[in-house]
């Protein structure tokens, strides 16, 4: 009985609750985005630049798109991407980005952010959304509604349930201080 106790204190440290929290809230936002996006399904970019339309609309054929990385498929000299795209089963999940969504999951339950360390880890959320953009996987309202998701869940989370129960001793979470058991 006393060493599944430690057991369970060196699983359920703070140091580790973190990383919990992360895991838990990406898996949450990804069930929430995927039943989303099958829900109301929302074409990317790319698809549409690469879509034949009807005069009244409806999509005629559409031919698999690298989503902006035939440059790397070019470069390489191999249809890497190509082929990643053309066996993607889900086409139409673009909105809200998961792409977006994951790295701010990552940034509100990270330990780094009250070290100081917050500053890399918003360059590190710009820097992939910019390239979610760039590469043209999603629309500006997609990194928007990913990392809106993403808060509200992280939100939802820190104020209303929490999974994981404080033990007796431990420091309320915040994002902005330490955590430290008192």
């Amino acid at each position: 009985k006393v060493v599944s106790s430690r057991v369970r204190e060196a699983v359920v440290s703070t140091q580790s609750t973190g990383a919990l929290r992360a895991i838990w809230l990406g898996g949450l936002t990804a069930s929430i985005a995927v039943t989303f996006q099958f829900l109301f399904p929302t074409s990317p970019p790319w698809f549409n630049e690469s879509a034949v339309y009807s005069a009244d609309g409806t999509v005629v054929g559409f031919a698999f798109n690298e989503a902006g990385f035939q440059r790397i498929d070019a470069l390489l000299g191999l249809p890497l991407f190509r082929e990643i795209y053309s066996n993607a089963p889900v086409t139409h999940g673009s909105f809200p980005s998961l792409h977006a969504a994951f790295p701010f999951v990552i940034f509100m339950n990270g330990s780094w952010v009250s070290h100081g360390g917050w500053k890399y880890g918003l360059f590190h959320c710009c820097w992939i959304a910019w390239a979610a953009l760039y590469s043209h996987h999603h629309y500006l309202v997609d990194i928007i509604g990913g990392i809106s998701l993403a808060f509200f869940l992280f939100q939802f989370y820190y104020k209303v349930w929490n999974p994981f129960t404080k033990r007796k001793g431990e420091v309320k979470y915040s994002p902005l201080k330490t955590e430290h058991a008192v």
